[in-house]
């Protein structure tokens, strides 16, 4: 845990980090637009993740910062297994939690005649399945992580944890441009943050995010049933809304005690109550800034500008599809 006031992140950084690896997304992204097929997909996921992870080392190397500033960890002898396995079981519940939000999204846009869905590889041989587990699971969670629960939330004082985690997790949904990833990223972004402002610890996070998407590349293959939106109707909602509160319960009980597991083996006396966004009583965590405050207008405008240019890309989609 770093104290020295030389090697905090300044207030004003996480959103111009951001929107320089926003900048350098477009780029790449432009440079690998006359790719066709699987390839424009595979590099379409590719782009985001070599800008984030290309910001975030600038930054380091602008400021002459460790990693650890912005990339909280632990010893690795304070690692925890258990917490591990404990963290693992909470992803599932999320991600059953979350599937809910997924579909009634997908229902919503079907309703107002937008679409909403996630383009993903054609994977047809075992190099697709390799291909895909690098660019859709490893490369974002580290990539996305790197950037919205390492240079993001380590701005934020230890009262201000709370606001840290739901500004990230913000900026994490309205990034995608896309309705089909606006609410279920954002509640598994609140959970990560939460995970490690409480452990000191990114490498969970880093390991919850990629396996929450794996879930989500291979249980379309093994119950087929997720490959498709199911029709709306209150039978239908009423078995999502069942699953969802069981994931949800799961996933609570799983990070309650993940969290006392991890938190033990750390040298800090962090807080195991989950979600509790508000006060000083978050504030004992292992991963914090002990200066400065939240610069609202920089965060406002951050989101501001997320939201208009998500409200455009849907525009521009909607008009195309007619």
């Amino acid at each position: 845990m770093n104290r020295n006031p030389s090697l905090q992140v300044d207030r004003n950084d996480p959103p111009k980090v951001f929107f320089g690896a926003f900048c350098a997304m477009w780029v790449l992204s432009l440079a690998f637009s006359q790719a066709q097929g699987n390839a424009a997909v595979y590099l379409g996921y590719l782009a985001p993740q070599l800008a984030y992870l290309g910001a975030v080392a600038v930054y380091l190397i602008v400021k002459k910062f460790p990693p650890s500033v912005v990339l909280p960890s632990r010893p690795v002898r304070r690692f925890s297994p258990v917490a591990l396995v404990l963290f693992t079981v909470a992803t599932v519940g999320v991600f059953f939690q979350n599937y809910l939000f997924s579909v009634l999204t997908a229902w919503g846009a079907d309703a107002v005649g937008l679409t909403a869905n996630v383009t993903l590889p054609v994977r047809t041989a075992w190099y697709d399945d390799l291909i895909s587990v690098l660019l859709l699971a490893v490369l974002p969670a580290l990539g996305e992580e790197a950037m919205f629960r390492g240079v993001f939330l380590s701005a934020y004082p230890e009262g201000q944890k709370g606001r840290g985690i739901l500004f990230a997790a913000g900026v994490f949904a309205l990034s995608h441009l896309n309705i089909a990833q606006l609410i279920h990223p954002f509640l598994l972004a609140v959970v990560l943050g939460y995970v490690v402002a409480a452990t000191g610890q990114i490498a969970y996070a880093v390991w919850m995010h990629c396996f929450n998407n794996l879930l989500a590349l291979f249980l379309p293959r093994l119950f087929p049933w997720f490959a498709s939106v199911p029709s709306p109707g209150w039978d239908t909602f009423g078995i999502l809304f069942g699953g969802a509160t069981a994931g949800a319960v799961l996933a609570a009980f799983s990070l309650y005690f993940a969290v006392r597991f991890a938190a033990s083996r750390a040298d800090c006396n962090a807080d195991p109550v989950i979600f509790r966004f508000v006060g000083n009583n978050f504030a004992k965590v292992c991963y914090n800034n002990k200066n400065g405050v939240s610069a609202f207008p920089w965060n406002a405008a951050t989101l501001a500008i997320l939201a208009a240019l998500l409200v455009f890309v849907t525009v521009l989609q909607a008009v195309g599809s007619v």
